[in-house]
């Protein structure tokens, strides 16, 4: 986002907003994704964009953005938490951003769930990285998930 020209963005918020149109024409949403070396790559700039684009069918799914402490993740998820639809769930720990139990990140995912459940409307979360990619780590990060999902507060 940092090296994109406001020309730039201007033509993917038009591209956006069109998007969103026809969407809504469906009774659909367009959601975006906090990715790196997009426009989405940080609150600021997501929260931009959704602004720009002004569209009621545009929302966002969240996710800690990679190598953000938890402290600048929560702070990031309240700027844009009004446009949050849906959240990509995970636990990455270290310069490597190893893979690591849910539970280790519980703490963190206590606060961002606590923080989503305040806003209206249904919001999925999806799990998105186990543990040395291994599908055997399913059930207990499932497990793990629901207990923050049930215990966040309303």
């Amino acid at each position: 986002s940092a090296e994109a020209t406001p020309a730039d963005r201007r033509r993917i918020t038009d591209a956006l907003r069109t998007a969103c149109a026809a969407a809504a024409d469906h009774h659909l949403l367009v959601a975006t994704e906090f990715h790196g070396h997009t426009l989405t790559d940080t609150a600021a700039s997501t929260l931009q964009l959704l602004t720009e684009t002004a569209h009621p069918a545009l929302r966002t799914f969240w996710q800690p953005p990679v190598g953000a402490t938890p402290d600048a993740a929560r702070t990031g998820l309240q700027a844009v938490l009004p446009f949050v639809h849906n959240c990509h769930v995970f636990h990455w720990s270290g310069p490597d951003r190893e893979r690591r139990p849910l539970a280790e990140g519980a703490a963190a995912w206590t606060t961002y769930c606590n923080l989503i459940a305040q806003t209206p409307g249904p919001h999925h979360a999806c799990l998105e990285f186990l543990r040395d990619n291994d599908p055997a780590h399913l059930p207990a990060e499932a497990a793990t998930l629901r207990q923050l999902i049930q215990q966040a507060t309303l």
